[in-house]
């Protein structure tokens, strides 16, 4: 996609999608994390962004409305590639038909017939986290077998994504809920879940939902870090990923000194393309240098505690 002149909100270039949530009710499989449970320590920075590239990288959702399917590709993604070391990239569009078709049997009465399916074709609306029901029956498909467009098609599933997906499964009856009050225990709840597990495998990534509508968000470039105040309240209307976190002087908006990675899915060269990351081993250790990471940028603990549907894979998944 070719852009010309600012990205503002009065002249949006990308799509977001997200909607509110009509029937979330964590399943048996969700792993909650409570916040004034979690009391381990964490690292002064963790992350797993010299990972994403390996997994699809940023991406780029273009003018639809999938912005959680590309930001829980991101999370499923990298949690597989950390726990096997196999590096494989999943397809959003997938996600999001599983999505939108579970929306739509829901609000058709739950047991649509044929006939009824083939009458309310998909349509590019955005998704609700909380509609995962149809991931959970049919796993994931990898984008070489189910590939992203940039426009969106309104057709069905097809055999050809279902085969593979199957594989892909228990990741998605992995996925786990942060229930934590925002303030310190939500801080130590995504910290834990940022930081890597006891046996030092990496590829931890949050998927939350943001509310975007604002000029200093649609605008960002990068260069600044976004502040609680950048977001347009509590309008929940797109969904991205948290990458990790690192070290940032204590101020109102970040108590503890810490600020987190936002990994967003408008492109590389068109959004946040000033964003710069600790440099880190193989292993995940800061080497004490930075490297440009365009397509993300920082927000602060504040901005964090005001977003919602915080959730990850957990190292623990259910059989």
């Amino acid at each position: 996609m070719n852009v010309t002149g600012p990205i503002t909100y009065n002249g949006p270039i990308f799509g977001k999608g997200r909607l509110p949530p009509k029937w979330f009710l964590p399943s048996a499989t969700h792993h909650r994390a409570l916040g004034s449970a979690l009391r381990a320590p964490t690292p002064e920075i963790a992350g797993s962004w010299d990972l994403l590239n390996r997994v699809g990288g940023v991406g780029n959702q273009y003018r639809t409305s999938r912005c959680f399917s590309f930001a829980t590709k991101k999370a499923i993604g990298l949690y597989q590639f950390g726990q096997s070391g196999n590096a494989f990239e999943f397809s959003s569009d997938w996600i999001y038909k599983c999505v939108l078709s579970e929306i739509r049997r829901l609000e058709l009465g739950g047991s649509p017939t044929l006939a009824e399916l083939l009458a309310n074709t998909l349509q590019d609306l955005g998704s609700e986290p909380s509609a995962v029901a149809a991931c959970k029956e049919l796993g994931f498909a990898l984008e070489v077998d189910y590939p992203t467009g940039s426009t969106f098609n309104p057709q069905e599933l097809t055999m050809g994504g279902e085969l593979i997906a199957k594989a892909w499964r228990p990741l998605a009856l992995g996925l786990a809920s942060i229930i934590a009050r925002p303030g310190p225990e939500l801080s130590q709840a995504v910290n834990v879940a940022l930081s890597p597990f006891a046996d030092g495998k990496r590829g931890q990534c949050i998927v939350l939902s943001i509310a975007a509508n604002s000029n200093a968000f649609m605008s960002a470039d990068g260069s600044q870090i976004l502040k609680s105040t950048d977001f347009d309240g509590a309008n929940y209307d797109h969904a991205v990923a948290l990458g990790g976190f690192a070290r940032t002087p204590v101020t109102p908006e970040s108590p503890t000194g810490k600020k987190y990675l936002l990994y967003n899915s408008w492109d590389l060269t068109q959004w946040g393309q000033l964003c710069t990351v600790p440099e880190l081993t193989p292993d995940g250790t800061p080497t004490g240098n930075e490297m440009p990471f365009p397509g993300c940028v920082w927000i602060t603990e504040r901005a964090m505690w005001g977003a919602a549907d915080h959730a990850f894979y957990s190292e623990k998944v259910a059989s």
